[in-house]
């Protein structure tokens, strides 16, 4: 809209400019009538009003979207500070899962451990079990050789 004022004012002007020209080639049966100063300045007066109008409605506006992107700004801000906030919580729990996998795998080794132990242990039982259980079968068989 500010367009349109800018296009009717060089048309207000040219008349101004053509009426001038025609009282300077006849200074004095040709001057611009009262009337025509008066339309003229009224015309230019309103132009005037309407481009401060027009100026005044820009600011505002201007105004209006500043303030909408101080607000857009401010939560890309919060959004990005939360986003941080999130990274940084992601990578101490990251740090955490790769403590407690590593404290677990050493569990597990561990108790493979404690696993292999007890077996060799049991294996040894078993022989021991074997080789007592032999030795009570020899020795009933030699009580009950003699008691025969």
């Amino acid at each position: 809209f500010l367009g349109e004022s800018y296009e009717r004012t060089p048309g207000l002007l040219r008349n101004v400019e053509a009426l001038n020209k025609s009282a300077e080639l006849h200074p004095f049966p040709k001057r611009i009538s009262d009337y025509n100063q008066d339309f003229l300045i009224s015309e230019l007066t309103t132009e005037n009003l309407t481009l401060h109008q027009e100026c005044r409605d820009l600011k505002t506006q201007i105004s209006e979207q500043h303030s909408e992107i101080q607000v857009m700004i401010e939560q890309a801000k919060k959004m990005s500070s939360e986003k941080d906030a999130s990274e940084r919580l992601s990578f101490k729990l990251r740090g955490d899962i790769e403590e407690t996998r590593r404290m677990l795998g050493d569990q597990l080794r561990s108790m493979e451990k404690k696993y292999q132990h007890a077996s060799l242990e049991m294996k040894l039982m078993d022989t021991t079990r074997i080789s007592l259980e032999k030795e009570l079968c020899d020795v009933r068989q030699t009580f009950d050789g003699t008691l025969k």
